[in-house]
């Protein structure tokens, strides 16, 4: 590929990509961390921490990507071996680790560059999925003991149960689709027994991340699901007294749950 073709520089967009994964781990844990009570207060400086928390993570990640991820000296032999052989690397950006390179001998060494490296962005993945167990837990556990109430409604209860799936599968998506194939990268790596193929299939596992995200809240939450029909089938919305009572349980329900979680 001759770069000097491209209209942005090829590591630039490399690292751009790398930047946007490690603001989506944030961005995970934002979801879950918001419906403490703590922190339902949107004012000017909480919107602020919203806003910056998950761009600081995105450069904290990318920063270390490149810093261990770059073309070092076992990198670029890797690559000339096993890539592109005798051909030139000079027009090639890439960004990746090689624990075990071979020294001019024949003989494995450890690269600690590379272990550095993944040790960072495990702790980065750790964390995430960290949060989001942890808050994402205590919110269940919040939910659930509303659904025992006796004094709550049906329509009320109803509208809880449906928040309740809606968020654990969105929590299941970003874990299926990236935290796991991540893992799995690096424990594969650690062990030297990485197949070539899962580099290119967590690529498309978190290519469908953004498109299935907001799936559950859409075809979950009832209102949501009623509006997004009316307007794909051109339906003409009726509601009825029932429904009413259902929206304006959700409603109140969407306004109280965030503050459901106390410290």
């Amino acid at each position: 590929m001759d770069q000097s073709l491209m209209v942005f520089p090829v590591g630039m967009c490399i690292l751009l990509y790398f930047t946007m994964f490690g603001t989506s781990l944030a961005n995970f844990g934002v979801h879950f961390i918001y419906r403490n009570k703590e922190w339902i207060c949107f004012n000017a400086t909480r919107v602020f921490i919203w806003i910056t928390c998950p761009l600081i993570l995105g450069i904290v990640y990318t920063i270390s990507t490149c810093m261990f991820f770059g073309m070092n000296e076992a990198t670029e032999q890797f690559m000339r071996v096993k890539v592109l052989q005798n051909n030139s690397i000079d027009n090639l950006s890439f960004i990746g680790f090689y624990i075990y390179p071979v020294d001019q001998n024949g003989k494995e060494y450890v690269n600690w560059h590379s272990i550095f490296g993944l040790t960072a962005v495990s702790t980065l993945i750790t964390i995430s999925i960290s949060m989001m167990l942890y808050f994402g837990t205590r919110c269940y556990t919040k939910l659930h003991s509303f659904t025992e109430l006796s004094t709550v409604s049906h329509h009320y209860r109803s509208i809880q149960n449906e928040l309740f799936f809606a968020l654990v599968i969105q929590a299941a998506i970003p874990l299926c689709l990236m935290h796991l194939p991540s893992t799995i990268i690096a424990i594969t790596c650690f062990m030297n027994s990485a197949p070539e193929s899962l580099g290119p299939v967590t690529a498309i596992f978190i290519s469908f991340y953004p498109v299935l995200d907001p799936l559950p809240n859409i075809f979950i939450i009832k209102p949501y699901r009623n509006a997004f029909l009316n307007l794909m089938f051109c339906w003409k919305p009726r509601l009825s007294e029932t429904s009413l009572q259902a929206v304006n349980s959700f409603n109140a329900v969407a306004i109280n749950i965030v503050g459901v979680m106390e410290m």
